[in-house]
């Protein structure tokens, strides 16, 4: 069954989530502390919990963060399976949407009391697609509003592929050959 293509749109909220999650730990140097080095609980601030997996584990299960750190750009975050464990190991794969629960306990500081990231410019739509397009692009314009949806959706795709913005006529002239829609110049031949 057809549908919308969701795993773009969670990898972009994914990526924005765990930004604002660096922005966060940054405000507070570099790294943040939920439990001491010798496994203490920091005084006013809670443990989040999350769902989240060491890549040897079979699957992820709820997991205390125990800190998050930035090292050389990169987001670490370290914690213990709530069930089975209490020794810090770093966590490989945090489940979508989890990061903001960290990022919730994360108080703010003199400098710093917001995090939220804009989405950035080049993810602004700047594009609609016409039938006319579809004619000046050299293909038949009377399609049906299926094979028109499966246009747009493969021009959606070209431009999520692309680092440039590509022409858009090409785009539209890939996405009509693709679906086999005929060639206005085949209705004179």
């Amino acid at each position: 069954m057809r549908h919308s293509n969701f795993y773009q749109q969670y990898r972009k909220l994914e990526a924005l989530e765990r930004e604002e999650l660096k922005k966060a730990v940054l405000a507070h140097g570099g790294e943040f502390r939920f439990q001491t080095e010798d496994g203490e609980n920091v005084e006013g601030v809670q443990m989040p919990i999350v769902m989240a997996g060491d890549s040897h584990w079979e699957s992820n299960c709820d997991c205390y963060i125990t800190r998050v750190a930035v090292v050389d750009g990169i987001l670490e975050i370290y914690g213990y399976d709530k069930e089975y464990g209490n020794e810090e190991m770093r966590l490989d794969d945090v489940e979508f949407g989890h990061l903001s629960y960290i990022i919730d306990e994360i108080p703010e500081t003199n400098d710093v009391k917001d995090v939220t990231t804009e989405p950035p410019v080049c993810e602004v739509p700047v594009v609609s697609l016409c039938r006319e397009d579809i004619s000046d692009a050299g293909y038949d314009p009377e399609i049906s509003d299926g094979d028109f949806q499966q246009v747009a959706s493969r021009i959606g795709k070209y431009l999520e592929w692309q680092d440039f913005f590509p022409q858009f006529l090409e785009n539209v002239r890939e996405a009509c050959a693709y679906l086999n829609i005929k060639a206005l110049d085949d209705e004179n031949e």
